[in-house]
């Protein structure tokens, strides 16, 4: 298996490359650029939920659960404000492409995330999807299955439909995770031994929001791919100086070691 980069230089790997796709004024990539590359500038976030509580030194077992929660909620917060920058980035360049719109015999209600999984099922080899998208889509399903405010989510009856396959299965997935956030139905993580969910731990929580942002890089490298595919566009490798493909360096860039993989063909 070959190792993943870590993913804020994954994220900022991709900035690089997208920045210089502007082609005229009116083109958008640098600003999608500009959501990546602060999204992998974040280093930390503080969080001290007990600032304004004047009661608290009174009594041991309240500080030790505040101290706890803080820095359970100071890394969530991290994650969860990675993603935002992550999911702003794919959202700027689905603007860009433009992906066709699902035929309304397939989807009445849709919006651009469906107009994507639609765009991927028609123009991205289905043979070529990354193993790493597909493991980490594995364990994400897992995570939300167990997820106890996700308990009566039937992710197959999301994921079935005649206007996507597994190329777009992330992005569906991840729009429900998005939407909790987006319209404050997300349930924050408790410290463990605090929370009543023993079955779904801060890790979950947190593992839960950092795979969903591997997946939107690895979905906007896939959209990428399937935008250029049929042209011929090569880039400056930014450690080297040299001239390389497009799509070869997208199709690896999330790979520690992408010189093991080889390169599918994506010409139909």
């Amino acid at each position: 298996m070959n190792k993943l980069l870590d993913l804020q230089e994954h994220a900022y790997n991709l900035s690089k490359i997208i920045n210089q796709l502007d082609s005229s004024e009116s083109d958008n990539w640098s600003l999608s650029s500009e959501w990546l590359h602060l999204g992998s500038s974040i280093e930390s976030i503080q969080v001290i939920t007990e600032s304004y509580d004047d009661t608290i030194m009174y009594c041991g077992p309240a500080i030790e659960y505040e101290n706890e929660r803080s820095k359970v909620l100071e890394t969530f917060t991290k994650e969860l404000t990675i993603f935002n920058f992550f999911w702003g980035a794919l959202e700027t360049i689905l603007k860009i492409i433009n992906p066709p719109k699902v035929p309304n015999v397939l989807k009445k209600r849709r919006n651009i995330i469906d107009d994507c999984a639609y765009f991927l099922k028609e123009d991205y080899p289905i043979i070529n999807l990354p193993e790493s998208y597909c493991r980490i889509l594995r364990i994400l399903k897992r995570i939300v299955l167990k997820d106890p405010q996700h308990k009566d989510l039937n992710i197959n009856q999301i994921l079935d439909n005649s206007y996507s396959n597994h190329s777009g299965h992330a992005l569906l997935l991840i729009r429900l995770i998005r939407n909790d956030f987006a319209h404050g139905s997300h349930n924050f993580p408790e410290p463990d031994d605090w929370s009543f969910y023993k079955n779904f731990t801060v890790s979950d929580s947190i593992k839960k929001i950092n795979l969903s942002s591997r997946l939107i890089l690895i979905t906007i490298q896939m959209c990428l791919i399937s935008f250029f595919k049929e042209n011929d566009i090569d880039i400056v490798e930014w450690d080297t100086g040299n001239y390389v493909n497009l799509t070869e360096k997208v199709y690896t860039l999330h790979l520690e070691n992408p010189s093991k993989v080889n390169f599918g063909l994506f010409y139909r």
